[in-house]
């Protein structure tokens, strides 16, 4: 893109032609951002704390993995009872235990667990593991 300077009408057209492209390609650049407003980010854990689109397998303290937004600001949201949950922001808290829970992450089953919802699978109570 070139620009010639003047004070014509010729390139005061072209630089608000040029300022108009800018304009859409940071639009452009915005939209594909992968961060949203807001502290809920795709990929992270929450908690369900309200009842967003009416009753469904999702009940209130069930945790799962932010999976995007839709045009309307809610957030979708795969729970190990329910995928693709739509939720609004005031329904949905940062879970920050599980947000701790990373490939890697050194975890210990909690004493207190006597049947996990999921089965033991390979684990025992006591275990440590990644």
């Amino acid at each position: 893109l070139g620009f010639q300077g003047g004070h014509d009408s010729d390139s005061d057209s072209g630089a608000e032609a040029l300022l108009r492209t800018l304009a859409a390609l940071n639009l452009d650049a915005e939209e594909d951002s992968s961060t949203w407003p807001g502290e809920i980010q795709k990929g992270m854990h929450v908690r369900c704390v309200g009842e967003s689109r009416g009753a469904c397998a999702v009940s209130i303290g069930d945790v799962g993995v932010v999976k995007s937004r839709d045009e309307d600001g809610d957030y979708v949201v795969d729970f190990p009872k329910k995928d693709n949950w739509y939720g609004r922001s005031r329904d949905l808290v940062i879970d920050t235990v599980a947000e701790k829970v990373r490939p890697g992450a050194l975890v210990t089953v909690k004493k207190t667990v006597q049947d996990p919802i999921f089965g033991w699978g390979s684990c025992k109570r006591g275990m440590h593991g990644l």
